[in-house]
C-alpha cells in the first residue's frame, strides 16, 4: 500500500506512472480529497518547467530521491 501523497510534499521524488513513465520532480503542492474537485488527493510535482498533477491511482511508485529545495533538482 502507498503512503498517503501528503507524506512527499516538499521532496525530491522519482514517480513511476500506471503506464511505466518515469517522472524525477520536486513535490510543490499537495491537495487533500476534500479541497480536490475530484474527490482524491493529489500531489503537483514540478519537472523541469513543468507543473505536473498526479493522482492516487496514476502512481505505479514513488520514492524519496532527497529531502530538500527544488534548487537542487536536475530533473
Amino acid at each position: 500500500m502507498m503512503a498517503y501523497l501528503i507524506n512527499y510534499w516538499g521532496k525530491t521524488i522519482r514517480l513511476v506512472d500506471v503506464d511505466d513513465g518515469e517522472w524525477i520532480g520536486f513535490v510543490e503542492g499537495y491537495t487533500d480529497s476534500n479541497n480536490n474537485p475530484e474527490g482524491e488527493e493529489s500531489i503537483d510535482v514540478s519537472v523541469g518547467n513543468h507543473l505536473i498533477l498526479f493522482f492516487p491511482d496514476e502512481i505505479k511508485s514513488i520514492d524519496v530521491l532527497e529531502k530538500s529545495s527544488p534548487s537542487t533538482n536536475r530533473a
